[in-house]
């Protein structure tokens, strides 16, 4: 069984001690000099993207978290090794031509951080352990010797600037279900899409416990970035009861489920660059995989707006697919349920 919280403690001061006198006395972990960062952003064909710009004037390897969330209800993808992100503004910020900002710590690695690393078990716990002491104030300078230094960086995105009215960007939003429900939505539009186009949407379902694709560059047979490639903007969600949406869970659930990717349709059909069929009808179909898949089923039968879809091992029938023939699949249940559980889904 894992150590309990008090446990965990326990052996981190310890593994910190043992440390201490090896680490307080190495010449590598002398003169950690301090950070740099001049953060920059840009767009390219719809997509957001940037880098903090960051550096160690002791040579020290960087890490980056995201501490301060975007200040408007957007989404930034941070790669934690070399401080380069995408960012998917919120679409009230798209539309006004406003800004949005999102804090990212940066600190050093040291020999130290490393060798605590690799301690077992404990050790998975102290990357989190770091960013929080370097949050703190006083103590973080105190320690820096040891565990390096860090900065916080601003990182200001001016969408107005990079997407002038009528831009096709990439955003997010949060879309008023049937009973008001706000379910989390990502957009993004066709590669090559030019402002007063439309093409065809796709819409991605995400599988059971997982968030809809925030990679706008996502390969594979059902990735964003795919297609968008051959000409389609793409739709992605989290579904009720998970992540960034709101409600509480009904397996894809006709009356739920089903009706929450109505109203996505609805909010889609309004936007700027969607190809419409009809008046609120737009050409689109739906793919994705298990979950994902399981809701074009229901989607497609209860509204008719949708076009074609392509189920990836799917079901239909949770009956059939996890108590078949009256014999519970009790080790394939768990799982999806401990998925569910340590996503937080509400459940």
């Amino acid at each position: 069984m894992p150590p309990d919280a008090t446990e965990t403690k326990r052996r981190i001061l310890d593994a910190a001690r043992r440390e201490f006198a090896t680490a307080a006395v190495s010449p590598s972990l002398s003169g950690t000099g301090g950070i740099t960062a001049a953060p920059s952003v840009g767009i390219t064909d719809g997509i957001i993207h940037g880098t903090t710009g960051a550096t160690s004037t002791g040579g020290l390897p960087l890490t980056y978290t995201v501490i301060g969330d975007p200040s408007a209800g957007g989404k930034v993808r941070l790669n934690s090794t070399n401080g380069t992100f995408t960012f998917l503004p919120y679409a009230t910020v798209v539309d006004s031509g406003g800004t949005e900002k999102f804090t990212v710590l940066v600190a050093e690695t040291t020999a130290f951080d490393a060798a605590l690393q690799q301690i077992p078990i404990v050790g998975s716990f102290v990357p989190q352990v770091l960013v929080v002491v370097h949050q703190v104030p006083i103590v973080n300078d105190l320690l820096a010797p040891l565990i390096g230094r860090s900065e916080t960086v601003d990182v200001n995105v001016d969408v107005g600037a990079l997407a002038p009215a009528g831009t096709p960007v990439a955003y997010t939003v949060k879309v008023t279900s049937f009973d008001g429900t706000p379910i989390s939505m990502n957009y993004f539009p066709a590669s090559g899409l030019q402002a007063g186009e439309e093409a065809p949407t796709i819409f991605s379902g995400a599988g059971l416990s997982s968030a809809g694709d925030t990679n706008p560059y996502s390969g594979g047979a059902t990735g964003v970035g795919t297609f968008r490639n051959a000409g389609y903007n793409v739709v992605t969600w989290d579904s009720r009861g998970e992540h960034d949406s709101g409600g509480i869970l009904q397996l894809d659930n006709p009356f739920f489920e089903g009706r929450d990717v109505s109203a996505l349709i609805d909010y889609v059909a309004k936007r700027p660059g969607t190809q419409l069929d009809a008046a609120n009808d737009p050409r689109m179909g739906m793919v994705g995989p298990s979950y994902g898949g399981g809701i074009q089923w229901v989607a497609a039968g209860t509204d008719n707006r949708i076009d074609a879809i392509v189920p990836t091992i799917s079901w239909n029938s949770l009956n059939s697919s996890l108590y078949p023939n009256e014999a519970f699949k009790t080790s394939y249940a768990a799982l999806l349920l401990l998925s569910l559980v340590t996503s937080g889904a509400n459940i």
